[in-house]
């Protein structure tokens, strides 16, 4: 693989969550180092350091989890006025936060559980396709959980 394309699948990667080794990484950021023919791929659990060389082979081994898209979650900026101390009444901070803005997924998962249960009670047949489905929501929990795990901690972090 040329520098350019292992930067590219790492890109790819960061933010999302896969298999590895019979563990789930969350990919946090990665390096590239073309001088040295080498880059760094760091996931919540652990470093790796390949060479160039081994992308291919290293890039093979890692599973993508079900249910995720290569997208970034839409962010809307809202301003929120801080006072600044009790004793100024007038004196204030305008602090920009971020709010996640995207569909419910609980609510989601929550809807397709529910046909699912109407559809196996009128066609027994659906069974397997039922229970497919529910492992795969519970993998989206899982991912989900590690990324409220991942925030947490990289929250955790910067307040230390």
């Amino acid at each position: 693989m040329t520098p350019q394309q292992i930067q590219n699948k790492l890109e790819e990667m960061k933010g999302m969550s896969f298999t590895y080794a019979d563990q789930t990484h969350h990919a946090v950021s990665y390096k590239v180092n073309a001088a040295d023919k080498i880059f760094q791929l760091n996931t919540h659990l652990k470093t790796f350091k390949r060479s160039f060389s081994d992308a291919e082979k290293f890039f093979a081994l890692w599973i993508s989890l079900p249910g995720q898209e290569a997208k970034e979650t839409p962010v809307e900026k809202v301003n929120a006025i801080e006072t600044a101390s009790p004793s100024e009444e007038n004196s204030h901070a305008v602090v920009t936060v971020d709010v996640i803005k995207g569909d419910n997924l609980a609510d989601e998962l929550v809807k397709i559980l529910r046909d699912n249960i109407q559809k196996v009670k009128t066609t027994p047949g659906y069974i397997q396709q039922a229970q497919a489905i529910s492992s795969s929501v519970s993998q989206i929990i899982n991912i989900e959980r590690l990324r409220l795990d991942m925030h947490k901690q990289l929250n955790g972090k910067k307040n230390n």
